[in-house]
Formats: structure tokens, C-alpha cells, sequence
């Protein structure tokens, strides 16, 4: 069973994915579909590319849990940028080892709820840093019902009990603009989390950046 939609451990279905050749080669050799890389993207490529733009810290520095990539969905084009907070606690930390132990807690809990990965493919720390979640490769499980063509992005804290850094929105909002460059997508489809689903995630001092980000 592969996973679905949100960090709250609500579960959906869809009938199908769409896989193409290599869904076929896959279920020929006896591999999960869903461990197909998504479409014709080249997800690494945009990792990269964003990288030489904005800097992001890779998977290698934070992750200890191995994905289950049977749990996972090859994404659809992506379409739509959907902005999180991480909504537990107030998370100031700077030093990179307690952000990277923080992340890697998120994986884990959300590999506890039946996730193949995190469910965010972008995190942002307090200092501003971008982070790499889940590849672009797999569509991710952070808005319920939600989900396809959804770039998931996270920002560590709870923005109902702090404010979120001016590293963060600076980071945000070059964030956001690089992805909407990159997979072409509108402005008005820019979301928070509260957008799509009935929480009061990304916190209320944090939204009133993203609504922002819409007008952009």
C-alpha cells in the first residue's frame, strides 16, 4: 500500500498512476511502480540547478532512516507550491547538526504513521538554510487529498507560538519565485497548507507571507 496525504496520518486512494514505459519495465522486472523516477524531469537536475542558486544542504546530512520506496508515488508536473510550518514547537536552532537531527526526527515520525519519506520535498531552518526533504522525483504527503503536483515546503517552527525569521521569509520568498521559474507555475497556485485543508498550518504569523507571495 503506498502512502498518501498528510503528516496527520490520515490516509486516501487513488485508482491509478501513470508510469509510462517505465512503469512497464518496472512491473516486468518485478519492481514497485512506485519507484519509477517521475515523467520526464529530472528531478536531481532541478535539485542541482536550485542549488547553484539559493545553496541547499543535501539528504546525506541529515538522513539516517532508509526510505521505503515501495510507499512511494512517481509525481505528477508539478503545478502548485504548498508552504508548512513544522507546528510542534517554537524551533530557533541555528547549528546545523541540531536542525539535521530535527529533520531526520520529522522523517521519523512520519515514517512511523506508514510514509515512505518525509513528506515535505523542501524544509527552511531559522538561519534561513534550504534543506533537501523527499526528491522531486516522488510526489510528496503533506496536503490532504492534495498531494498531486504539489511541491511540499517546510519551515521549521510553530508560527501560532513565534515569528518566523527574516532569514526564512527572505529564503521563502526566493524559494517560491525559483520554483515557480523552474516548473512554470502561477502565482495562484501558490498555498498554505490552511488553503487546502482544514488546519491552521503554516501558523498565523507565517501566512499572511505566503498570501503575499499569491499577489507577487
Amino acid at each position: 500500500m503506498s502512502e498518501t496525504a498528510n503528516p496527520n496520518g490520515m490516509l486516501d486512494r487513488r485508482a491509478f498512476l501513470r508510469l509510462g514505459a517505465f512503469g512497464a519495465i518496472s512491473a516486468w522486472l518485478g519492481l514497485p511502480a512506485a519507484a519509477a523516477p517521475a515523467r520526464s524531469m529530472a528531478p536531481r537536475t532541478v535539485i542541482d540547478l536550485l542549488g547553484t542558486q539559493i545553496g541547499i544542504i543535501r539528504r546525506s546530512a541529515w538522513i539516517r532512516t532508509p526510505i521505503n520506496y515501495a510507499r512511494l508515488r512517481a509525481a505528477s508536473p508539478y503545478t502548485r507550491i504548498t508552504l508548512h510550518h513544522t507546528g510542534n514547537q517554537a524551533l530557533r536552532m541555528t547549528s546545523p547538526h541540531l536542525v539535521a537531527q530535527e529533520i531526520s526526527n520529522v522523517q521519523g515520525a512520519h515514517l512511523a504513521l506508514h510514509y515512505g519519506d518525509i513528506a515535505y520535498h523542501l524544509i527552511v531552518d531559522y538561519a534561513g538554510r534550504v534543506w533537501e526533504g523527499r526528491s522531486l522525483a516522488y510526489e510528496g504527503a503533506h496536503t490532504l487529498n492534495a498531494n498531486e503536483g504539489n511541491i511540499g515546503v517546510m519551515l521549521l517552527g510553530n508560527f501560532e507560538k513565534q515569528e518566523p525569521s527574516a532569514a526564512q521569509l527572505a529564503t521563502q520568498a526566493n524559494l517560491v519565485a525559483l520554483l515557480r521559474h523552474q516548473y512554470r507555475i502561477r502565482a495562484s497556485r501558490i498555498y498554505g497548507h490552511r488553503d487546502l485543508s482544514p488546519t491552521i498550518c503554516p501558523g498565523g504569523r507565517l501566512y499572511p507571507y505566503v498570501a503575499q507571495l499569491r499577489q507577487t
